[in-house]
């Protein structure tokens, strides 16, 4: 597996993308997400990333996790993990 992406921005987008890619299968959106869980390597990047999440989430906002961790696998400095419903 090959990482993407330079900036925390990028890869935030790809990994957005990505979870677009997999909801659309069960003919879910971004809208149909309840719950977002960040795992990052340095929390300082979390305002770049709360301009994406604006962009990409409408209010009410999904609950969101934001947690530092010292190591992600592979040497990534972002994972995410959601959760969706149908409503």
């Amino acid at each position: 597996m090959e990482l993407c992406g330079e900036t925390i921005e990028e890869k935030f987008e790809i990994a957005l993308s990505n979870v677009n890619k997999i909801l659309a299968e069960t003919d879910l959106t971004l809208n149909d997400i309840i719950r977002v869980q960040l795992y990052m390597t340095n929390l300082n990047e979390l305002p770049s990333i709360n301009t994406i999440y604006g962009n990409h989430f409408k209010h009410p906002y999904p609950t969101r996790t934001a947690i530092e961790v010292s190591a992600l696998p592979l040497g990534a400095n972002l994972e995410i993990d959601v959760i969706a419903t149908r409503n």
